[in-house]
């Protein structure tokens, strides 16, 4: 069964649907939160989503990076997911990006909450561009006022229901927005403990976002 995982997951990603268009750069990254380890520091899942999200940062396919997740609570202090995946793309970048360009959101729970509270930080940034700009240029862009595109980054179990999320948050929001996934590779647990719990948090992901599309279904989050 163990062998079977990654094709598993496989079956839950998107990025083959709604691919990152080649050629542009693109408005934002939202690099979604998943667990950490008790002592802090991003899990393997974890670290694969903030390698990606850098990567196409790095190179140019996003010009601003948005890290989205809260506080995970289990005892640690004062360490947001958003937090733990900006200090590791830190470590790997070598030097912080101009200011403005990486963003933090650490109030989401849920994936709901990534898209509502990332979205949030999206119509700030715009509103902030719209009011520096001149009345002439403002004149200009009446129409599509909206960022025009968003590229999640998460690994492929959780790609299908992040896609759906984001889309209908945006919908109910009423803003114009292209949704697009990152392509990712599988990313096993790693470090959890003996190997055979590693693999088995592999199957709690996958089995766990299958409930939760059809809790967000109920719901009409999708």
């Amino acid at each position: 069964m163990w062998q079977m995982t990654p094709w598993m997951h496989s079956l839950l990603s998107y990025s083959h649907k709604h691919p990152v268009p080649q050629g542009q750069q693109l408005d934002y990254g939202v690099v979604l939160g998943y667990a950490l380890h008790k002592n802090g520091s991003c899990t393997q899942p974890l670290h694969s989503r903030v390698e990606v999200g850098l990567r196409l940062y790095q190179q140019g396919v996003v010009s601003r990076v948005i890290f989205s997740g809260a506080h995970p609570g289990a005892g640690l202090r004062g360490v947001s997911e958003a937090h733990a995946m900006v200090d590791h793309a830190l470590s790997l970048a070598g030097q912080p990006p101009p200011a403005g360009r990486w963003l933090l959101e650490e109030q989401s729970t849920s994936t709901r909450t990534n898209a509502l509270f990332s979205l949030d930080i999206i119509r700030q940034q715009h509103q902030q561009h719209q009011q520096q700009q001149s009345q002439q240029q403002r004149q200009q862009r009446q129409q599509g006022q909206q960022p025009s595109s968003v590229v999640l980054v998460t690994n492929p179990f959780h790609q299908l229901r992040s896609y759906l999320t984001f889309r209908k948050a945006a919908q109910q929001s009423g803003m114009d927005l292209q949704v697009y996934v990152a392509a990712a590779p599988f990313a096993g647990h790693c470090g959890y403990g003996h190997w055979l719990l590693d693999a088995a948090m592999d199957q709690v992901d996958f089995w766990r976002d299958v409930v939760a599309l059809g809790y967000y279904g109920l719901r009409g989050w999708l």
